[in-house]
């Protein structure tokens, strides 16, 4: 939501919420080891009231690790299905918002979806 322009201290503020996480979904596919270089993708799936779910994978990409810049971070690539060998980990993760005061869900206000729902690739 950051990147959307609501970083939490702006959804509290205005929208006396906050997300929290509800339940996560892992499926562990194949193991990583030391040296792998892994790249973790995470994207929105869909709002529907107060609960706002995400999809997440992490795949093996090829490259040398000495290469990387030195906080080991390179930017985002597109979301594309990865080859059955590089994926690592499937994941989703259910978010709810809850209203601060009561700690009680609340309904996703649609301009608040529409910032969450913009896909990775700013398209």
């Amino acid at each position: 939501l950051a990147a959307g322009g609501w970083p939490a201290a702006r959804l509290r503020a205005e929208i006396g919420g906050m997300f929290v996480a509800r339940k996560f979904e892992i499926e562990f596919l194949r193991p990583s080891f030391e040296n792998d270089i892994l790249e973790i993708v995470t994207w929105p799936v869909d709002i529907v009231g107060a609960r706002a779910l995400r999809g997440y994978f992490i795949r093996r990409i090829e490259g040398d690790i000495h290469s990387l810049p030195s906080n080991r971070l390179i930017g985002p690539s597109k979301i594309e299905t990865p080859a059955r060998d590089q994926l690592g980990v499937r994941a989703s993760t259910e978010w709810v918002l809850a209203d601060v005061e009561r700690g009680r869900p609340v309904r996703t206000p649609a301009h608040l979806g529409d910032a969450f729902l913009v896909p990775p690739d700013g398209g």
